[in-house]
């Protein structure tokens, strides 16, 4: 199935149960709303494939609303946006990315938090659970991972 992204645009299409069981909302005009992403990443290599892994197989199910760099940017971002999904790179430059994380929860109780580590080991999944992530994805796993860690939190 072909996806769009639509940056910032409140985009929709026509709903069948399907797509309301994959995660999505009906909005009051009977349309699907896109799922709204935050997407918080310190490296601008890795940023750019999260883009393009987003853009080009999840468009007509993901609103990428903004992106941040570091941790007092997400921040602000997070309480500007309101994204419903925060995609959070554990080693952002700026507060500790696991102390981020109850600030997060604090702006935006609702959100759904999806940790992104380098590495894939128990106990950072653990920590960032711990923390008040909602998942854990290891970016040597985003392909496969991502969109299932979104549907599952939404």
């Amino acid at each position: 199935m072909e996806h769009i992204l639509h940056n910032g645009a409140q985009a929709g299409f026509g709903v069948g149960t399907e797509q309301l069981l994959s995660g999505g909302t009906m909005n009051t005009i009977g349309t699907m709303d896109l799922i709204r992403v935050l997407l918080v990443e310190g490296n601008p290599i890795f940023l750019q494939i999260a883009m393009l892994l987003l853009q080009k197989h999840y468009h007509n199910q993901v609103d990428v609303v903004g992106v941040a760099g570091e941790s007092e940017d997400a921040l602000t971002k997070a309480r500007n946006l309101q994204p419903h999904v925060i995609l959070l790179d554990l080693g952002i430059p700026g507060l500790r990315s696991l102390d981020i994380i109850p600030r997060l929860r604090t702006i935006l109780p609702r959100a759904r938090i999806i940790a992104l580590g380098l590495l894939d080991t128990n106990s950072l999944r653990q920590s960032a659970i711990a923390a008040g992530a909602d998942d854990f994805i290891p970016k040597s796993m985003l392909n496969s991972h991502l969109m299932p860690a979104i549907e599952r939190t939404v």
